[in-house]
């Protein structure tokens, strides 16, 4: 999270939800801030702990994958391993 001047202001670390606020409770957010929230949010960042600095890291696309698309579902196949006698 980011402050009006674009330094860092928190870390937010695994799944979130965001949400709108009404006086008393939670609400829908507009189609507006839907647009703006996924755009802000759409590239995860990586966080690297630098000497005493926080290094933030925007993720690539490549690396960036949906959590249900079936190749995140997939197990990861083991290559073989070759054998020497």
């Amino acid at each position: 999270m980011r402050d009006a001047e674009g330094k860092v202001d928190d870390n937010i670390a695994g799944d979130f939800l965001v949400v709108g606020l009404t006086e008393d409770d939670f609400c829908s957010l507009t189609p507006e801030q839907v647009k703006f929230y996924e755009e802000k949010f759409h590239r995860p960042e990586t966080f690297l702990k630098m000497a005493r600095r926080m290094v933030i890291v925007p993720m690539s696309d490549e690396n960036v994958q949906r959590q249900d698309s079936p190749k995140a579902q997939e197990p990861k196949k083991k290559k073989p391993q070759e054998t020497t006698l």
